[in-house]
């Protein structure tokens, strides 16, 4: 086993999407998740339950990744679902691991890298289409921080200090979408949070393992 499921769920979501999320493991053949959630919820026995008081996404993931004993953790929204290859082995050196998202619910198709993963934290767009695994340590090192589109963000980061990606064109997980899926329609706060961002780092203002205010 070299590959750990990482998700996060609150409020109303397990009740929704909670059967889903125990069979998909299952079915992939997890070994090992991490679920972080604000209230104790029946699990599969793959499962690593961390019941934690509600506060913010990145949190959440912050507090899974102590937990995780591979070199790779595997994010996965609590609503999409693994393709049976999921777990396979991920072979490579880079720090991140992409893949094409195979998407579902309203939308349909396949999303994919788009290139220039390097200039990420300058770019005016975010390149990083598809689902993503990251090394352990290098989330120890660069942990997730506290915004709205917090996978963007985290990709500028890691983009500026030179970690490093590899993507596939293999894809692992279904990603489904919903009338509420937070990225289905642009938000204009969440871009300027991103744009900002990109401005700190620019001007030497980021330094790591410091989580904004």
């Amino acid at each position: 086993m070299s590959i750990t499921v990482v998700s996060t769920v609150w409020g109303d979501w397990f009740d929704k999407y909670g059967d889903g999320f125990n069979e998909t493991l299952e079915n992939a053949g997890c070994e090992h998740a991490v679920l972080v959630s604000d209230r104790k919820v029946p699990v599969t026995d793959c499962v690593e339950l961390v019941v934690k008081e509600r506060s913010t996404h990145a949190d959440f993931l912050n507090v899974a990744t102590p937990l995780v004993q591979t070199d790779w953790i595997l994010a996965m929204g609590f609503d999409d679902l693994l393709l049976e290859n999921a777990m396979d082995p991920i072979e490579t050196g880079a720090d991140i691991y992409g893949f094409p998202f195979v998407m579902g619910g309203l939308r349909s198709g396949v999303a994919s890298y788009l290139g220039d993963y390097e200039n990420t934290w300058r770019l005016g767009h975010n390149p990083m289409a598809g689902g993503f695994a990251y090394r352990k340590e290098l989330l120890l090192e660069v942990p997730w921080r506290d915004f709205l589109y917090l996978d963007w963000i985290h990709f500028c980061e890691t983009s500026f200090l030179g970690k490093t990606f590899q993507p596939s064109d293999v894809p692992r997980i279904m990603w489904v979408r919903r009338e509420d899926s937070l990225s289905l329609t642009g938000n204009a706060e969440a871009h300027a949070q991103v744009y900002n961002f990109q401005a700190e780092l620019a001007g030497g203002l980021i330094h790591k393992r410091v989580a904004n205010a």
